[in-house]
């Protein structure tokens, strides 16, 4: 599927019961996703909706975030970007790095870091990667994030023991990994 073909919604995101900034994301509508999981990891289009579990670790986010100042986070299977993108708009994280993997994905995440470009004066917005869970050609530096977060990233057999490394490469001593799922 080619994002030109894909029929758009996009919600004005406020979390409930903390004083977080208001943002913007676009999410492709679901009747345009009926077969989300490609033939490869690359053709996956399942980072082209927003997964209730985004919700959660957002929220959670944005609650604790006295604890992130100065922090560089590092959010794996951004997706459309719900999570990070709160976590940039209402922390004070030195550093916020979104990734994924497939290409439709992430130019839409591009997409929705510049909707929510407009801030401060020297606001710094999120960056966006690409990752590669398998190719360690793709990780960051070793020890550099202090904290990597995501939701639903494990969805098929086999990707926790992709996962678990590339965690245990970026994060610095005494890191955390957060991850929400149902």
């Amino acid at each position: 599927m080619r994002l030109q073909d894909v029929r758009w919604v996009t919600h004005e995101v406020s979390l409930p019961e903390c004083d977080a900034a208001p943002f913007s994301i676009r999410e492709a509508d679901r009747e345009n996703l009926c077969h989300s999981f490609g033939e490869s990891p690359k053709d996956d289009l399942t980072g082209l909706s927003i997964w209730a579990s985004a919700y959660v670790l957002a929220h959670w986010l944005v609650v604790e975030e006295g604890s992130l100042e100065g922090k560089a986070v590092m959010e794996l299977g951004s997706g459309c970007g719900l999570a990070g993108i709160a976590l940039a708009k209402n922390t004070a994280a030195s550093e916020v790095v979104l990734t994924d993997f497939p290409t439709n994905t992430l130019e839409n995440l591009r997409y929705n870091v510049a909707l929510n470009a407009h801030g401060k004066p020297g606001e710094r917005g999120p960056a966006v990667r690409s990752l590669d869970w398998t190719d360690k050609s793709t990780w960051p530096d070793p020890g550099s994030i202090d904290l990597v977060i995501g939701s639903d990233l494990v969805y098929d057999d086999g990707m926790a023991s992709l996962l678990a490394p590339l965690v245990a490469h970026v994060l610095r001593p005494g890191g955390n990994f957060i991850h929400i799922f149902p």
